[in-house]
């Protein structure tokens, strides 16, 4: 029997892994064999001509920023603040509300998009 797949419908399972994937990792779940799967799901995708590669980081900024509310790019350099904070023990950084520092974070970014 053969499956004929639309790029379409492809693409639009793409995305649902791939939101899939972000909602585990945000509720602390251990993602590192779903992330395998659907990487291999992608590339296979690319094989077929379904999807470029192109297309494919479109649908995994699409998918993180549904998810987490901001790109990859903005949560990593959000976090890695964070983090640097914690490791210099910087207390001042955690006087501002958490909403205040990520809102003011996506403004920084959005600025340097242009």
């Amino acid at each position: 029997m053969n499956v004929i797949v639309s790029s379409d419908v492809f693409k639009k399972e793409v995305y649902q892994r791939l939101f899939a994937l972000y909602q585990s990792s945000k509720a602390g779940n251990e993602i590192e064999k779903q992330k395998h799967r659907v990487e291999g799901f992608i590339a296979a995708g690319e094989f077929m001509n379904l999807i470029s590669n192109d297309e494919g980081k479109i649908l995994l900024e699409q998918a993180h920023i549904d998810v987490f509310g901001e790109t990859i790019l903005c949560r990593k350099n959000r976090l890695e603040k964070r983090r640097n904070a914690v490791l210099q023990n910087n207390v001042s950084y955690f006087d501002e509300p958490a909403i205040l520092r990520k809102s003011r974070s996506q403004k920084n970014e959005d600025t340097e998009d242009r």
